[in-house]
């Protein structure tokens, strides 16, 4: 007895065959057996797509969170000064001496959200931002840098994700066109018994 994907099948003879507890013409089991492996690569092409849709999502979130943090990066000078509105700069200075800029308040709920979805999961490696949010353009500066470098990963990813979708596409193709030239056969040769 043969199994696919646990699936018994056997032959009860004159062209009849048991297929998951059915009694089907080898035509019908042809049939069968090809729709479960096609439905097989369409399970797979539906995992890789939703892996592809994630990380597109993850590439927009990371996106908007260095749009964000743009506007801050210009309040500081290229010496790492703080020219932004005074109420934003901390009255602290960095572990180098460096201006210390501070969140308005509708962003900090933004950017902790991404440090626990994102920073924490080590998806995106966070330089000194993290819960306080408060920052040094180098802070900002190292941050937008591994934003970047996470961006490209994923965009990687997506890119060796699309080549296995087009393999499966293809093979998906390549199952429906085996099945159809075999059940074509088939039915010749049926015919042609026929007649005789």
């Amino acid at each position: 007895m043969t199994t696919i994907s646990g699936v018994g099948i056997h032959s009860i003879g004159d062209g009849r065959f048991i297929y998951d507890g059915r009694e089907v013409s080898f035509e019908d089991m042809v049939f069968m057996v090809q729709m479960e492996v096609i439905n097989r690569v369409d399970e797979q092409f539906a995992a890789k797509f939703n892996e592809i849709k994630e990380r597109n999502k993850k590439i927009k979130d990371i996106n908007d969170i260095l749009a964000m943090l743009r506007k801050y990066q210009n309040y500081f000078n290229k010496d790492g000064e703080w020219i932004g509105p005074d109420d934003l700069k901390s009255k602290y200075k960095s572990s180098t001496g460096k201006d210390v800029g501070l969140m308005k308040d509708e962003d900090k709920s933004k950017w902790l959200e991404f440090y626990r979805e994102y920073c924490q999961t080590g998806i995106v490696d966070d330089p000194g931002i993290s819960w306080d949010c408060a920052f040094s353009k180098a802070d900002i500066d190292g941050f937008m840098e591994n934003a970047k470098a996470a961006i490209s990963n994923l965009n990687a990813e997506n890119e060796l994700d699309m080549m296995v979708l087009n393999r499966l596409g293809n093979q998906r193709n390549s199952y429906l066109q085996l099945m159809k030239s075999l059940l074509e056969k088939i039915s010749q040769a049926r015919s042609e018994a026929a007649r005789l």
